[in-house]
């Protein structure tokens, strides 16, 4: 295997020089058939012309002076003819592939850009304050943070931004044409798509829009956020005043693309074994498949209910304890929330067992403890009063012996007295992985003071060695004096 690698990298490496020694070859060629045109412009600017070759095989012509000592630099772009690429000096400049140029000028504190090709024609004139750029992609698939996602085909664009008045343009690729424009502020999100939405929008506000890579809509401006899933499903979200969130979306790519589901759903998901979209309009509901020629309405019992699918767990408890007293679904909801309440601080707790039990960052808690805190109440006393709730619920006389919700209490019930009973179980398991990881932390901080020690006894000794060597050689120095 070491023997492949040295290969390998020997063959990388004479790629490498290959590639150089050619492209010298190249220039030297260039240089030698075009000396006339070289020293010619050599006398008309008052500076000795550069004969570049980008990446991609353009030949271009980089002048470049200074308009006093040790001022900053000022570039001039020549084609392979001898032509100007850009009529003026600029102040900043970049190569793209395809023979494109980024032209830049500076504009008080800022630079504004344009863009211009090898043959010298302008693309796009200098005036913008942000330029990007994208040639044309087909459908595929593409990585982030470890998913894997999929986007559309999308044509060759420039995205120009000017900052003065929030504005955006994707051009065609020649700069001919504007495929789209839009104001506000617009931001990538998962690479391949973007979001478009007022300056500082409000949390509630729902003026966000959805854009492919290259500028189309797929959502215009009327929500409040998105969630791009895997599939290629995209969620569209908009909030009411209270922060209230529903759900909707649709699907880019496939028989179901054309479908757009409304947002009037807790969550809205592509389930790929069943090749459908699935729905559902409250927070503990079963998904169903999502049926375009079916009127859907969101109804609330009541304030709690609603609550509830704003996942506000706690003003749940708080309504049906207040104003909410005695109302028949109550306890059914204060259960519902009391164990998620008590699933999150467990969750907490879990966390931490994790890591005080992983082998490279065991010490984190113990040196952060604020940033690893869980409350061991909490999740006894909510797992307690979520079995009593429920408890209540079941045997209420005001609820019908068919109602379905019923049976999910009953089984919540048995899945929280399980859940509350492991709860000591779960706090001796973090004792014994907090002295675990805290033995483990006090040699781990005492190999770094003797690290530590080790590495000031070498400098040290280092600024001693320098300073004698400094001595000798003064001694050298004035010994061999003659007065």
């Amino acid at each position: 295997m070491r023997k492949f690698f040295k290969i390998a990298l020997l063959a990388i490496c004479l790629c490498l020089v290959s590639n150089a020694v050619a492209q010298k070859y190249e220039l030297n060629a260039f240089e030698k058939q075009n000396k006339p045109m070289l020293k010619l412009l050599k006398k008309q600017y008052g500076t000795t012309p550069e004969v570049k070759l980008s990446d991609d095989g353009y030949f271009y012509i980089l002048l470049t002076k200074s308009q006093y000592k040790n001022g900053p630099q000022k570039y001039m772009l020549i084609d392979e003819a001898g032509s100007p690429l850009c009529p003026e000096w600029l102040d900043k400049y970049s190569v793209l592939k395809g023979g494109f140029f980024y032209v830049g000028q500076n504009s008080g504190s800022s630079t504004k850009w344009g863009v211009v090709d090898s043959k010298g024609k302008q693309i796009l004139p200098i005036r913008y304050d942000n330029i990007q750029q994208s040639g044309a992609l087909e459908a595929g698939t593409f990585t982030s943070s470890s998913n894997t996602y999929w986007h559309p085909a999308s044509k060759g664009f420039w995205l120009v931004t000017d900052n003065a008045t929030s504005h955006h343009a994707f051009y065609s690729l020649d700069g001919s044409s504007v495929m789209h424009e839009y104001d506000g502020e617009i931001k990538p999100q998962l690479s391949y798509f973007w979001t478009i939405a007022p300056k500082n929008m409000l949390s509630t506000g729902n003026k966000k829009g959805l854009l492919t890579f290259d500028g189309e809509i797929i959502f215009p401006q009327e929500y409040n956020h998105f969630y791009i899933e895997p599939s290629g499903f995209v969620n569209c979200y908009k909030k009411e005043s209270d922060g209230l969130s529903r759900c909707g979306g649709k699907m880019l790519k496939g028989a179901t693309s054309d479908i757009i589901v409304p947002p009037l759903f807790q969550d809205v998901t592509y389930n790929s074994s069943k090749n459908a979209i699935e729905c559902k309009i409250h927070r503990d509901e079963e998904y169903e498949v999502y049926n375009p020629q079916k009127s859907y309405e969101v109804v609330f019992r009541d304030k709690g209910e609603r609550l509830y699918d704003m996942g506000k767990y706690q003003d749940v408890i708080t309504f049906y304890e207040g104003e909410g007293y005695g109302i028949a679904w109550g306890d059914y909801y204060m259960g519902l929330s009391a164990e998620k309440i008590a699933k999150a601080e467990m969750n907490k707790l879990n966390s931490v067992i994790n890591t005080l039990n992983d082998n490279t960052n065991y010490y984190l808690p113990i040196q952060n403890p604020d940033n690893y805190k869980f409350d061991a109440g909490t999740i006894s006393g909510m797992y307690t009063s979520a079995g009593i709730y429920l408890e209540k619920y079941i045997n209420s006389e005001k609820i019908s012996a068919d109602d379905p919700t019923l049976a999910k209490a009953r089984k919540m019930r048995g899945e929280i007295i399980t859940a509350r009973n492991n709860v000591t179980k779960k706090i001796e398991e973090y004792g014994t992985a907090l002295r675990s990881a805290t033995a483990k932390n006090i040699e781990r901080e005492r190999k770094i003071a003797e690290e530590k020690a080790l590495q000031a006894q070498r400098e040290a000794a280092a600024a001693r060695a320098v300073q004698q060597l400094s001595s000798g050689i003064t001694n050298l120095i004035l010994g061999g004096r003659r007065y």
